[in-house]
C-alpha cells in the first residue's frame, strides 16, 4: 500500500448545515458536491461530508453509539500559538463548539487548542516544536 491518504469522509446529520460551517472557516466547497455528498479540495487531499446513513450503507456498518465522533480527532498545524486563537475564535463563531483553549501537550512538545464541529467531530489546533509548516500548507516530521 502506498503511504499516502487522499480522502477524509466525515459521517455527518445535516450536510448543508455542515457545510456552512466550513465555509464560513473559509473553506470552498467543490463543484462537485450534492444534496447528500459535498466535497472539499484541501491542497492534495479531498475532504469530503456524507450524510450518517449513506456511509453507514455503503460500509454495511451498524448505529455508532458516538454519533460518529470521538474515534478519529482531526488536526490542522499552525506555526504560532496566536494561530491557534484564531482558528478558534473563527470556529466558534461559525458555530463550533470550543473543548479547550490554551494546553500543553506531553513534554512540551506543543501547544494546541481544540473544538467541535457541529457534528461532533473534533479538531485539534496545534503548533508543535517537532512538526514544521510548509509553505505550501503541508507539514514535515524531523529528519
Amino acid at each position: 500500500m502506498d503511504p499516502r491518504l487522499t480522502m477524509v469522509r466525515l459521517a455527518v446529520d445535516d450536510v448543508e448545515r455542515s457545510c456552512t460551517f466550513y465555509e464560513a472557516l473559509g473553506w470552498q466547497r467543490h463543484n462537485l458536491s450534492f444534496a447528500n455528498i459535498a466535497a472539499f479540495q484541501l491542497g492534495p487531499l479531498v475532504f469530503g461530508l456524507f450524510r450518517k446513513d449513506i456511509l453507514k450503507h455503503e460500509l454495511g456498518l451498524p448505529e455508532d453509539p458516538h454519533g460518529g465522533a470521538g474515534r478519529v480527532t482531526l488536526d490542522q498545524h499552525v506555526e504560532t500559538n496566536e494561530e491557534i486563537d484564531k482558528v478558534l475564535d473563527a470556529a466558534e463563531a461559525a458555530g463550533g463548539r470550543i473543548i479547550c483553549r490554551d494546553e500543553d501537550g506531553p513534554l512540551g512538545a506543543n501547544h494546541y487548542g481544540c473544538f467541535e464541529d457541529p457534528d461532533g467531530h473534533v479538531w485539534r489546533i496545534v503548533c508543535s516544536r517537532f512538526v514544521s509548516v510548509n509553505n505550501d500548507g503541508t507539514v514535515s516530521l524531523p529528519d
